[in-house]
């Protein structure tokens, strides 16, 4: 007899992105999963050499929410080290500033 499981929704974690505004300059309102929301800028990682690309305002606006933090897919043609830049969805969380 074959036992049916039962569907259980994955566990997300509270410090997960949940909804993303891009702002001027190199900020973003974030929305995580337990409902907390504010502006993270990005502008100090941006010294970083990987993170070097998003200096590119058009690069940076294009970002997008995986359901877990916020994700910049390369660009066709872009001379980048890896396929997609993404950044720690619990540093986000833990700098992100309430309005």
């Amino acid at each position: 007899m074959l036992k049916s499981k039962k569907h259980r929704a994955p566990y997300r974690p509270y410090y997960c992105v949940r909804e993303i505004a891009v702002l001027d300059g190199y900020k973003h309102r974030l929305t995580f999963e337990d409902g907390k929301a504010g502006v993270f800028d990005f502008t100090p990682y941006l010294t970083q050499p990987f993170f070097s690309p998003l200096k590119d305002i058009d690069v940076f606006s294009q970002v997008t929410a995986d359901g877990e933090t916020v994700v910049w897919r390369k660009p066709a043609g872009a001379a980048w080290s890896s396929s997609a830049i993404d950044f720690a969805p619990e540093t986000l969380y833990e700098n992100c500033i309430a309005e």
